[in-house]
């Protein structure tokens, strides 16, 4: 009877340690060729929706409005005036951003056409639907829903350059902005339209369909966003850092930052996509014509 030769502890260990070793090889690989796969999936989305931002363009002679904002509040700078028919406050409520505007043009028309537009964007179906091309893949917070009475609300991973801050309306998608190609003076290729930030820990903020944001209520943090932003409590502008993924005090709310490693995914106003690092000065690229040269 042939007697099987069993491991001894010291082999056993060996290989153990031998698996480990490849493990810890290996794991590094993996999340790189992960990460990579990832970032290549967010660019392509902001690709597409760069596309359809100038087939808008196309149509109309305009880039969409950042977000519908035809009231204002005393003491807060007043949004510039929409062109017609964006303007016509029998035709058009408020708080309805770019990205419902583009509906048509990501595949998405018989969505677009059975909105209501006089209606809050977040008592309709429209903001109940998820969209694949507005959700970073390591950003599993964009699937959870936010339920405002018996409706779920869809977050987005996007957020629309409002330019420097929410006062200033001086970004491509800031409060009421429907620019044409031409009034970008500083260079399509040098002006952001849209950059990564996740919705909140919660997804009270981030909603793609609309948002009325945080106060003055023009929809800052929840659809657009500005590269200096000024919270109201406090008058130090925030600037381009990483985030938190638990973050209960909404600090994070409040810049662009990505679940990618070393910074996030913008699109400019050309149509183009790019990796900004961490510390790079935004303010430059997010103004549309502030006369900055930018080699």
């Amino acid at each position: 009877m042939r007697i099987r030769r069993a491991f001894t502890l010291v082999e056993l260990l060996v290989v153990i340690a031998i698996i480990g070793v490849l493990i810890g090889i290996l794991l590094p690989s993996v999340q790189r060729v992960r990460e990579a796969a990832y970032r290549s999936h967010c660019r392509n989305n902001l690709r597409q929706i760069g596309v359809a931002a100038h087939h808008f363009h196309n149509d109309t002679d305009r880039f969409p409005p950042g977000v519908i904002r035809n009231t204002s509040y005393p003491g807060v700078p007043r949004p510039p005036r929409l062109p017609l028919p964006y303007s016509d406050t029998t035709r058009f409520g408020d708080y309805w951003p770019w990205a419902v505007f583009l509906l048509p043009y990501l595949e998405q028309f018989s969505l677009y056409s059975g909105i209501d537009w006089m209606s809050r964007p977040w008592g309709q179906d429209v903001g109940g639907t998820p969209m694949a091309v507005l959700k970073c893949p390591w950003d599993d917070r964009s699937d959870r829903t936010f339920t405002l009475g018996l409706r779920p609300l869809y977050a987005t991973s996007y957020q629309g350059v409002n330019g420097t801050n929410q006062y200033r309306f001086d970004g491509v998608f800031a409060a009421n902005r429907m620019l044409r190609i031409d009034e970008i003076t500083d260079g399509t290729s040098h002006t952001l339209m849209v950059g990564e930030r996740p919705p909140s820990y919660n997804a009270w903020y981030g909603w793609w369909a609309g948002g009325m944001g945080a106060y003055p209520y023009e929809g800052t943090a929840d659809t657009i966003l500005g590269v200096a932003e000024t919270n109201f409590q406090k008058s130090r502008p925030e600037h381009f850092h990483p985030g938190e993924v638990y973050d209960p005090t909404f600090i994070h709310i409040w810049h662009f930052w990505s679940f990618h490693d070393g910074g996030a995914t913008f699109l400019f106003a050309d149509g183009s996509v790019d990796f900004l690092k961490y510390g790079t000065d935004l303010r430059p690229l997010a103004t549309y014509a502030a006369g900055e040269a930018i080699e």
